[in-house]
Order: C-alpha cells, then structure tokens, then sequence
C-alpha cells in the first residue's frame, strides 16, 4: 500500500527557484513591467561589451550596470531595507523589483547558464545571457 504524503512536485525546465520567486510575484504595475522592458534593454546592451574571460575577469563592470539598474528600481519603488523584520509591509512593485535583484545574486544558479568552467567562475557574458532567458521567461509567464 502506498504511503499518503504531500504530492511531489514536478519543477518546470529552466525555471529556477529565484525565477518562481520572481513569477509568484502578484499585483505588479504596468509600470514596474515597462522598467522590466527597460532592464531587458540594459541586458541586451550588456552582450556587446560584457567580458567573455572566465574567473571573474572584468566581472565588474557587468555587475556594476547590471545592480546598478536593478538598486535604481528598487529606490524608484521604495524599497524598504529590512521591513519584515521592522514589521513594515514592502510596496509590490518594490517586492518585485527585489525578487529580481535575488534572480541577479543567483545567475549562477540558473538552469539556463551555459558555461564552459564552474558556474561560479562564468564569464559576465554567460551571465548575461543565462539572465536575459530568465528575464523573457518571466516577461512570458507573469507580468503581462
């Protein structure tokens, strides 16, 4: 006799558990969307000039663009440092935009990083595109 538990749960392909963070996200504006559209621009941006050398190589400069945009949404949206802890509830739009800074922090993650060394020593080029299929995944699945 099979034993009753909790059923098991089939993982979508090249979703990972930052991106569902992210596609759970409710109550987005159209606003936040555009950025979002803004953001994928900045990526695409990114694979002219983002270094293709391994081992954190220039690795920089890609952050530096990349967070950069992401820490401007996220005072746009008024983002509150430490509000569950603080007990204060996070503007939606600030949540998401949050949500998407945890997609950045774990592009290393991603199913959808292709990489020639270990994930964490992945070129900023990698990065970026394993993090442009994470962000069309996501403009697919949620915010429209």
């Amino acid at each position: 006799m099979a034993k009753k538990g909790r059923p098991f749960k089939i993982k979508e392909p090249n979703v990972s558990a930052a991106l569902e963070d992210c596609i759970k996200c409710k109550d987005v504006s159209q606003q936040a969307y555009e950025d979002l559209l803004v953001f994928m621009a900045v990526l695409e941006g990114q694979r002219a000039c983002a270094s293709k050398d391994y081992h954190y190589k220039d690795l920089f400069y890609w952050d530096e663009a990349v967070y950069g945009f992401v820490r401007k949404m996220l005072t746009k949206y008024k983002f509150i440092n430490g509000g569950a802890a603080m007990g204060l509830e996070q503007p939606a739009d600030a949540n998401f935009w949050w949500q998407v800074y945890g997609l950045v922090s774990n592009v290393c993650y991603s199913p959808n990083l292709h990489s020639k060394v270990a994930s964490h020593h992945s070129s900023a080029f990698e990065r970026n595109e394993a993090l442009i299929t994470d962000v069309q995944i996501l403009m697919e699945r949620v915010i429209k």
